[in-house]
């Protein structure tokens, strides 16, 4: 936790170390002419795809944080009514992450999320910071070494981090799931499924939302501490369906409540259509034969490298969308989650 950073730069994540010139230009100045067989600039000839793929050079990158947790009550007390989780969207690759100098996790697939529990290792009082409780210090190493992707993957936290705090009782939006398909005429029944963590007794809200963010449906269930997964239904009259032409979209509030009241809430957006398919008529949306017209796209930003720009994903979609595509294929990995919300 006493490590002198000082000298180290720093940089904004999403980030891509293998796009900076500082990476590669002090052994590309210094190495033999035969290093420029196989390297110019960034680019390396050693990938699977050859000069193909435009694959960059990789290596070993280190990132280093500290944070202080907001709140005057001691930690301990924090600790008690909160849980605390850092959530890596993806590190390429072969991550380590460190927590007041304690290991903390090991990630071998550079494309895939997951998630730090900062309340196992706080509760230890010897993996705290001796002059500040409340610091905490994120380590984070990434090796990106030999063949390992045919595509250009990029190198180091190349997509988001979050730290997220909830109450003991809570939802994780990757254990709550909305389903709209159930069309019949006008009217379509949306299923809620929301896993509920911390044994607990209480309720589940949901709220529908159309675009105009007014609420046209709601229903609750209550549950106990025996139960942790939750399935709610709600009916939508004369609902607005999606389609490729007109993506309406509705928000599905989900909260939870104990006796003292509301301890969390996601907001999740969806879109209420009907998908068929058939080996005589093909695919269907919303009882319309629809051709699927799209094509292969890789993770990366092209010169923005593979860190995941918002905007940039966003972007993406647009270009797609303006050249006729309504189908996309991931290729060949997990996407980022704000391309799947573009």
């Amino acid at each position: 936790m006493d490590f002198d950073d000082s000298k180290w730069r720093e940089v904004t994540v999403p980030h891509d170390y293998s796009m900076e010139p500082v990476a590669y230009a002090h052994d590309y100045r210094e190495r033999t002419p035969e290093w420029s067989d196989w390297q110019i600039g960034p680019f390396s000839r050693l990938s699977v795809g050859d000069w193909d793929s435009g694959q960059t050079v990789g290596g070993e990158g280190w990132y280093r944080k500290t944070i202080t947790l907001a709140g005057t009550e001691s930690i301990d007390e924090l600790l008690q009514k909160k849980n605390l989780t850092l959530r890596f969207d993806g590190v390429y690759n072969h991550s380590e992450v460190w927590v007041n100098g304690k290991k903390a996790a090991y990630n071998m697939y550079g494309y895939r999320p997951f998630v730090v529990n900062l309340n196992d290792i706080l509760k230890d009082k010897t993996n705290r910071n001796v002059k500040d409780e409340r610091e905490v210090t994120i380590v984070v190493k990434s090796v990106n070494q030999g063949l390992n992707c045919r595509w250009y993957a990029g190198s180091g936290i190349y997509r988001h981090v979050w730290l997220e705090t909830t109450g003991k009782m809570h939802l994780d939006e990757w254990d709550t799931y909305v389903d709209a398909s159930d069309v019949v005429g006008k009217n379509a029944n949306v299923k809620v499924s929301a896993k509920v963590f911390g044994q607990a007794n209480g309720s589940v809200k949901v709220d529908i939302m159309n675009k105009e963010g007014q609420i046209v449906a709601t229903s609750s269930k209550s549950f106990t501490s025996n139960e942790d997964n939750v399935s709610v239904e709600i009916p939508v009259k004369s609902a607005k369906l999606w389609s490729d032409i007109a993506p309406y979209r509705y928000k599905a509030r989900i909260s939870l409540s104990d006796a003292k009241g509301e301890t969390d809430a996601l907001t999740i957006p969806f879109g209420i259509r009907k998908i068929e398919f058939s080996a005589k008529e093909g695919f269907k949306l919303n009882g319309k034969v629809t051709k699927l017209r799209g094509g292969c796209v890789h993770h990366d930003n092209g010169l923005l490298g593979g860190a995941a720009i918002d905007r940039a994903e966003v972007r993406k979609v647009e270009l797609l969308k303006e050249q006729g595509y309504n189908a996309v294929r991931c290729s060949h990995n997990l996407p980022t989650v704000a391309f799947l919300n573009a």
